[in-house]
């Protein structure tokens, strides 16, 4: 079991703190999609507008594209 904290706006429109057992990204985006309506649609906007978000796992910053995807 893991926890998956959204800071900001993230967590502010779709909730702070999850408890998961899902080990990929993809799948942690698809469980809090289906659990709040908007989620990928924002997601997507910011991705149209530029916004950029940072992923954290522990203490490290995920930048390689394929541990994210």
């Amino acid at each position: 079991m893991q926890t998956v904290i959204l800071e900001g706006e993230l967590g502010n429109r779709f909730g702070r703190r999850w408890n998961t057992s899902c080990d990929k990204l993809i799948d942690i985006f698809k469980l809090i999609e289906c659990q709040r309506e908007g989620f990928r649609q924002y997601m997507m906007e910011c991705s149209d507008a530029g916004i950029q978000f940072d992923i954290k796992r522990g203490d490290t910053y995920l930048e390689d594209e394929s541990e994210i995807l």
